[in-house]
């Protein structure tokens, strides 16, 4: 849970680059759909296709679905009928729940609108992070990490990171990487 920009999606190709598990991830408004209990069947088929993966590679799947917040409230301006939103609920507690069995199957939700997400969802998530604003330390180390990965740097280059850094307050990472 966090801002735009505070660095949840990068987070998120963190955990899903590390080799010992199966990265995998879903936008949630490409799961919703215009046609009558669709998008419960995509949720569904969501899982299953991670579950698939999990059972072939013998490995957890972290599956990543950002936007989570936007398969309970229709997303953007599609048309998902409350009682599709109301069987994705129903889905997902059962997933979460482990009533269904995806053994395997780690789900990573991203949102920046947590009051959107049901309460009897948000309850089954076993931890929460809360992602806040870049603070002036946090600025400077992505400076380097993104400028260092692109470019050979003069060795005076570093010195000038608390500078830039200062001038970006309230810069999300994605704003800092460009």
């Amino acid at each position: 849970i966090g801002p735009y920009g505070c660095g949840k999606t990068e987070l998120a190709r963190a955990v899903c680059a590390d080799p010992r598990v199966v990265g995998a991830s879903a936008m949630a408004p490409d799961l919703l759909t215009a046609y009558l209990h669709e998008s419960v069947n995509n949720v569904r088929r969501l899982y299953d296709a991670a579950l698939r993966l999990h059972d072939e590679s013998d490995k957890p799947v972290v599956l990543t679905l950002d936007e989570f917040d936007s398969l309970f409230t229709g997303g953007k301006g599609e048309s998902v009928s409350s009682t599709d939103i109301v069987q994705m609920t129903k889905v997902l507690q059962q997933v979460l729940d482990g009533m269904r069995d995806y053994s395997g199957v780690i789900t990573l939700a991203l949102t920046n609108e947590p009051g959107a997400i049901p309460v009897a969802i948000r309850r089954r998530f076993d931890y929460v992070d809360v992602v806040g604003q870049l603070d002036l330390s946090e600025r400077m180390q992505l400076l380097g990490m993104f400028l260092e990965k692109s470019v050979p740097l003069h060795e005076d280059v570093p010195a000038n990171y608390e500078r830039w850094a200062e001038k970006l307050v309230d810069a999300p990472g994605d704003i800092i990487r460009t």
